[in-house]
């Protein structure tokens, strides 16, 4: 969802089955990695993600898979 543009929380909440508490708690926790950022206009707070890290934790869970993958052998 967030990589069609940064969205306030509300815009989240209408996407998903889940409250709004419940996705600002998920979206908290993604900001406490830097996968997201926000930004707050008035009451409303606005949702981005962070390319550059969500890109790195990407790469690292591939190069984890291929390295896990690397040491199996076939019978």
């Amino acid at each position: 969802l967030l990589l069609e543009g940064e969205k306030c929380v509300s815009e989240i909440v209408e996407a998903f089955d889940m409250s709004q508490p419940t996705i600002s708690h998920h979206l908290n926790v993604l900001k406490q990695f830097n996968l997201v950022t926000s930004r707050k206009e008035g009451k409303q707070v606005f949702y981005a993600i962070h390319h550059d890290n969500v890109i790195a934790c990407c790469e690292g869970l591939m190069a984890k898979f291929d390295a896990k993958d690397a040491g199996k052998t076939e019978a």
